[in-house]
């Protein structure tokens, strides 16, 4: 499918979810959908339904890969009791694939340090 939505279910101390990836068709590697870093919540959860804002994937895919990190930000154990993943077969049309980067290289007649904003949506 194009993954157009994950939605995790934690039951027992979530938020530690920091990325979720869909294989490339050809198995050669991961296409980053999501990144982001751990929400660390006040008290104990017990039950957290997450659905974070995903760029959609460019390509039909049948593996997802998602990363928690579950050593540095909450101690204990953790369990997740359900991903479900939203999607369609229609073509993802005027999604375009590229490398996740930004290359910047200064004018050197500018005055003043090396300065760059972006954004994209």
């Amino acid at each position: 499918v194009y993954v157009t939505e994950v939605e995790i279910v934690e039951n027992l101390n979530p938020g530690t979810l920091t990325r979720i990836l869909a294989r490339y068709p050809d198995g050669s590697g991961y296409y980053p959908l999501w990144y982001g870093k751990p929400v660390v919540y006040s008290g104990r959860l017990t039950y957290t339904v997450t659905a974070p804002p995903l760029c959609r994937s460019p390509f039909l895919t049948t593996v997802l890969r998602l990363e928690f990190d579950t050593c540095h930000v909450i101690s204990g154990w953790h369990e997740i009791d359900k991903i479900r993943v939203i999607g369609t077969t229609d073509s993802a049309t005027g999604v375009a694939v590229v490398p996740p980067k930004l290359v910047f290289q200064p004018w050197v007649h500018t005055f003043g340090p090396p300065q760059v904003s972006f954004s994209f949506t």
